[in-house]
């Protein structure tokens, strides 16, 4: 449950109405949502009115929620900027924090090690994608690995599969592993580290760091004609896997927001069967039962199409990717929706570092940078109402739809995956309200019972026709596909599956 606020001090606290607080309180959410149906709606005046009552509500007390309303409001009053006139920018002001643009890379460094440590969410996705990569480079023995995480990458997962590797009964494969990232010196520790590794574990490793311009995927140059082979120093030979953990959703800018007034228009659309690819399936009339499982899905902006291609043409054996959650089955339409969306999701992680940091001792300074430089940064970027905006959560049902319709097919994780994932919850102290929870073949990471990541796994269709976003389908703008994303796979009779860790 989220936690309201934190009172400093017996003297404040007798102070303190708390029945009166809780309910001034409780108004954040709604306050905040009203704000951002304002601004959708153009009502600029009655947003202006919203920014200051919530700056006034989150001002009242030091907690999850509160601080969480302010880097919102922050947010939702630079979309305000944008619009409104110079005399009323002063109360705008009011609303805005200091910009993430001050600190350093070292800062930046930090808090992204630090979201590791706090939280286990990358970490459980991180063991996940490796079991799915040890499991598609069986009996390989030249396997290249080519991290497309950017910022979200962390030499703990590359360390984990060089000692998985080498307790394989064939013997470690010659390794090589290939990390883009934004920080030079990252890319330096991270070689020295996995160079040391190898060496301490007598593996054949080479390891290529590739830097980026910027901060995420939207930089990474494909080449000419859309192909990753001269940027990732790819070379034949060698079984490829790709690991991209929270970066493909920074390629969603121009993608299509609003998906309901275009269903009405469809007369004529695509019902592909789960089992074949999409571009096979032929014009039919879905039954009722079908059409509940059907998902309309946009066709992806070209980054992300682009992107998608140069992934197919390298000819991974198995492409892992974890990204944010938004939850439901449809992605939320329009800005409002996202907005609320957003503040559930965000929400949820910041009552997390709150309660696991004051549980297991962490000091406030490691919360802070977190919940500022990565979290805010991340929420600034989502309400970006502009071609600047680089952050956008979907759910996962729209994700497959749009990796399958570029010509991929999903790979069910294994029952392995997830009691990996498991394993890094047990070795956490605190351990209350997580869960790993399997979903037609992918992986929900949850807390709460809230999903806010999730892990899948999907290699190419052997046909270079597999794709539906080819040159038949430029005219459309739309595809359907079908709701399961992936053949599920069923416990082992003689273990019952572990649910979740309520302490």
């Amino acid at each position: 449950m989220l936690t309201l606020c934190s009172v400093h001090g017996p003297e404040h606290q007798q102070e303190v109405d708390e029945e009166g607080l809780a309910t001034q309180l409780a108004q954040l959410c709604p306050a905040l949502c009203g704000c951002a149906a304002h601004i959708a709606a153009g009502r600029f005046d009655d947003a202006i009115s919203c920014l200051a009552y919530i700056k006034g509500l989150a001002s009242l007390c030091d907690g999850p929620l509160q601080r969480l309303a302010k880097i919102m409001a922050d947010g939702l009053g630079r979309c305000l900027l944008r619009v409104i006139p110079d005399p009323r920018l002063g109360i705008i002001n009011k609303a805005l924090i200091d910009p993430s643009s001050c600190f350093d890379q070292r800062s930046i460094r930090t808090a992204r090690y630090n979201f590791v440590k706090l939280l286990p969410f990358l970490k459980m996705a991180y063991v996940a994608m490796n079991r799915v990569i040890l499991d598609a480079m069986e009996n390989e023995k030249f396997v290249h690995i080519i991290d497309l995480s950017g910022p979200a990458a962390h030499p703990w997962q590359w360390l984990k599969i060089m000692r998985a590797f080498r307790r394989r009964p064939e013997g470690a494969p010659d390794l090589r592993i290939t990390v883009v990232h934004d920080d030079a010196a990252f890319l330096a520790e991270t070689s020295a580290l996995l160079r040391e590794k190898a060496e301490a574990l007598d593996m054949a490793f080479s390891f290529h760091g590739l830097l980026l311009r910027g901060r995420g995927l939207e930089t990474l140059d494909f080449g000419g004609g859309g192909d990753l082979h001269d940027a990732l120093a790819l070379k034949s030979g060698y079984a490829r896997a790709f690991s991209c953990a929270l970066q493909m959703h920074r390629l969603l800018a121009g993608a299509v927001d609003d998906v309901l007034p275009e269903m009405r228009k469809m007369n004529h659309i695509h019902y592909p069967s789960p089992t074949t690819p999409l571009s096979s399936s032929a014009q039919a009339t879905p039954s009722p039962q079908e059409e509940q499982r059907l998902v309309i899905v946009p066709l992806p902006p070209p980054l992300l199409a682009r992107f998608l291609s140069a992934l197919r043409a390298a000819s991974a054996k198995v492409v892992a990717v974890a990204e944010q959650e938004a939850g439901g089955h449809n992605a939320p339409a329009g800005f409002a929706a996202r907005f609320e969306a957003a503040l559930h999701h965000y929400a949820a992680l910041f009552d997390a570092l709150a309660e696991d940091g004051a549980a297991e001792g962490q000091p406030l300074m490691q919360r802070a940078q977190v919940e500022q430089l990565l979290l805010g940064e991340e929420i600034r970027n989502m309400l970006a109402r502009d071609d600047g905006a680089v952050e956008r959560h979907e759910p996962l049902q729209l994700w497959a739809a749009r990796i399958a319709g570029a010509g991929f097919e999903a790979v069910p994780l294994s029952y392995a995956a997830k009691m990996e994932a498991d394993e890094v919850l047990r070795k956490r102290r605190v351990r209350g309200g997580y869960e790993n929870r399997p979903h037609e073949g992918c992986l929900l990471l949850c807390r709460s019972g809230r999903p806010l990541y999730a892990v899948s796994a999907w290699r190419p269709w052997p046909s270079e026709e597999a794709s539906v976003f080819g040159s038949s389908h430029q005219q459309q703008q739309y595809i359907v596909v079908p709701g399961q994303i992936a053949p599920t796979w069923t416990w082992p009779q003689e273990q019952a599956p572990v649910h979740s860790f309520t302490g």
